[in-house]
């Protein structure tokens, strides 16, 4: 529905054929990654379902690296907010297809400890969307910029603020 929420900012750009392809395929395959990803979590899974965390990991990384990162880019570059918010979106939808990438070779080359901080960063990511929408409705309250400039902010943050609880829980997990 057009009429309604995010996508009455996309009057615009709603007869771009590659973004409606593309957004699409960003919302559908991405829920997926939300939801499956946060069983990769799970002491019990990884323990006792070795094969299940394997399978359910393999559709993660499938998700990611031909479906939703792709199309993350090419949502990024038309994006709300400006260059700044085209910018970060391009940059996390390349970084999340690289943690993606580097924690399923690492897992391959059986460097478990490596591949769990890689996954934990690719979940981080993964987890900005939710991020971006919690910030679109609290920042406002603290802060006055014009919609262009606080969307900006908002972009940067969605997945800035993800990655650095990432490292510190990575960082606090090896001490």
């Amino acid at each position: 529905d057009y009429q309604n929420g995010f996508l009455v900012t996309k009057q615009a750009i709603q007869h771009i054929k590659i973004w409606n392809i593309a957004f699409y395929i960003h919302i559908s395959t991405s829920i997926f990654v939300l939801f499956v990803g946060i069983f990769q979590f799970s002491s019990y899974v990884k323990k006792t379902c070795r094969t299940l965390h394997k399978k359910i990991g393999y559709l993660y990384v499938i998700l990611i690296l031909f479906f939703a990162s792709p199309s993350g880019i090419v949502m990024g570059f038309y994006a709300n907010g400006g260059f700044w918010a085209k910018l970060s979106f391009v940059i996390l939808s390349f970084l999340w297809w690289y943690f993606t990438f580097k924690s399923l070779v690492l897992a391959k080359n059986q460097n478990y400890n490596k591949h769990y901080e890689f996954a934990v960063r690719s979940y981080a990511l993964t987890l900005s969307a939710i991020s971006l929408r919690l910030l679109v409705m609290i920042l406002p309250n603290f802060f006055i910029l014009n919609s262009t400039d606080m969307y900006a902010l908002i972009s940067w943050l969605s997945w800035g603020l993800n990655l650095a609880i990432a490292e510190i829980i990575i960082k606090w997990q090896k001490s």
